[in-house]
């Protein structure tokens, strides 16, 4: 569908282009599509965590893509990853 396609390309253009604006504004438009798509959460979440270092938001990425999709094995990797890292920062 519309929301895999401008997923699929936010990731290019994260990763390939190194155009974070960009990709932060595909990955947007996508969810704008289809707000519960797990995958383009996943994304959006992980680029939040590892290149924008926005942990908050990132979280509550994995969060919405889990209430959408409970067994998405990548983000309750991610996001128990998130989270273990987090509150060992907190100590």
């Amino acid at each position: 569908g519309h929301a895999t396609s401008l997923c699929n390309y936010g990731l290019y253009v994260q990763n390939v282009k190194r155009d974070l604006d960009e990709a932060e504004r595909l990955y947007r438009q996508a969810l704008e599509s289809d707000p519960a798509h797990a995958t383009t959460l996943y994304n959006y979440a992980r680029m939040l965590q590892e290149e924008r270092k926005d942990m908050p938001a990132a979280e509550e990425m994995f969060k919405r893509a889990l209430s959408g999709d409970p067994e998405h094995a990548h983000v309750l990797c991610s996001y128990g990853l998130l989270r273990l890292y987090s509150h060992q920062d907190a100590d």
